[in-house]
């Protein structure tokens, strides 16, 4: 994986440099801006420290920071378009108790920061707010990263012309137990996507929150574990254009809130125009009780091709479904019972089969949520093609692989049902 990482890094690169030549060339950017410099960082460089590249970068640079750990260095990033990575190895940054600004280990205000092979710990502010990064600038790319321990992962400030980019990325028990704190919190933001990565175990907030105006979230392992006492696993309040797809999304038995995606909930602050699309996604209830998709609009969820394991209603507003699954269980033995409600506006209905009492598992693994699925589940090819919603193709292209990776989903015929193809 780290490898595969630092090869996208030098294709970056190489590829920016081409641009960044191309724009000095034409005239469209300065001479003294056409190409930045590389900044290695290390106990045996020059600069010792991240905090010692941050206080010299310049617009542009590349700071290259060799693995090892840097206990209690945080720092402010204020140059644009900066390559912040790792060098040959994984960057561990432990807060140990400092803060940069009040605000969290990296605080980077830059624009257009991309981020690379870092990993953010122990963030923890006077406001319960401490962040691994908070992006304070417009644009913030991570790629191959872990935020653990901090009292938010990611958390941003409101900036209208920002685009939030996460691949590859895992997010691990951060939050302050206050409800206020996620495992990564994107406010106001022009848009958020978040794929190939895994969020799980926030403590009492949610897996993902998301204010954007437009929030994509795609082939990605959203699990409490366990032990897990998250709140919302997927919480989007303001709605706004949402795109939920190919995640396998789990909510543990002992959850603080037993509703697992929220759309447009906080009714007094939603953008002026919704559209949500929730396909092909796998959704797994441990709760006795639940709720898998609670739409707090009036305007219709788009639900296709999901799979949904567990008790609990499956959609709590108005829906529009299409070759939706819901398998109830006895135990953790999957059964091919399958329900009906009248949940709103149905594209097109359930398929129903008869309540049986006999184990039919359907998947790999269930128990330690490999939800790959077997020759004799109920939701091989029986999935409908989701097509087109505005400008957004819905066939899903790629499935999770752990750890923090991605395969291009097969194409042999109908779509199955959920996250995976077989």
């Amino acid at each position: 994986m780290e490898g595969a990482i630092m090869n996208m890094e030098q294709r970056f690169t190489g590829f920016r440099l081409l641009v960044v030549a191309a724009l000095y060339l034409g005239g469209l950017i300065p001479a003294n801006q056409a190409l930045g410099d590389v900044l290695q960082v290390g106990p045996l460089r020059a600069l010792k420290t991240p905090s010692a590249a941050a206080k010299v970068a310049k617009d542009g640079d590349i700071v290259q920071i060799d693995a090892g750990s840097y206990p209690g260095d945080v720092a402010v990033w204020k140059q644009n378009d900066l390559i912040l990575r790792s060098n040959g190895g994984p960057v561990k940054l432990q807060a140990n108790g400092q803060i940069a600004d009040q605000k969290g280990i990296w605080v980077i205000k830059g624009d257009r920061v991309r981020v690379s092979g870092i990993e953010f710990s122990g963030a923890k502010a006077n406001a319960k707010n401490g962040a691994g990064i908070r992006s304070e600038g417009k644009g913030l790319t991570v790629i191959g990263c872990v935020f653990r321990d901090n009292e938010n992962g990611i958390l941003t400030n409101p900036v209208a012309e920002s685009d939030i980019l996460v691949e590859h990325s895992e997010f691990d028990h951060n939050g302050a137990g206050d409800g206020y704190s996620h495992n990564m919190y994107i406010t106001h933001v022009r848009s958020f996507t978040l794929r190939y990565s895994a969020s799980h175990r926030s403590v009492v907030g949610h897996l993902v929150k998301s204010r954007a105006h437009k929030t994509v979230i795609a082939y990605n392992e959203l699990v409490e574990g366990a032990e897990g006492q998250a709140s919302y696993l997927i919480d989007v309040p303001n709605g706004g254009d949402v795109t939920i797809i190919g995640n396998v999304i789990e909510q543990s038995a002992k959850a603080l809130n037993n509703a697992m995606i929220a759309l447009g909930v906080e009714k007094k602050k939603q953008h002026p125009a919704h559209r949500f699309r929730v396909v092909n996604n796998t959704i797994v209830n441990r709760n006795a009780t639940g709720r898998f998709i609670v739409n707090g609009t009036q305007t219709p969820v788009r639900l296709i091709n999901n799979l949904a394991i567990g008790q609990g209603k499956f959609v709590i507003g108005p829906a529009e479904m299409g070759s939706n699954m819901h398998l109830r269980r006895h135990g953790w033995s999957e059964v091919a019972s399958m329900v009906a409600d009248d949940f709103g506006l149905l594209l097109q209905p359930f398929r129903l089969l008869a309540l049986t009492d006999e184990p039919q598992p359907g998947f790999v693994d269930p128990l330690n949520l490999d939800m790959r699925l077997t020759a004799i589940s109920p939701a091989l090819d029986v999935g409908m093609d989701p097509g087109v919603d505005g400008t957004q193709p819905l066939w899903p292209e790629y499935e999770y692989v752990h750890p923090l990776n991605k395969v291009v989903r097969k194409r042999n015929g109908p779509l199955d049902l959920g996250a995976y193809e077989r």
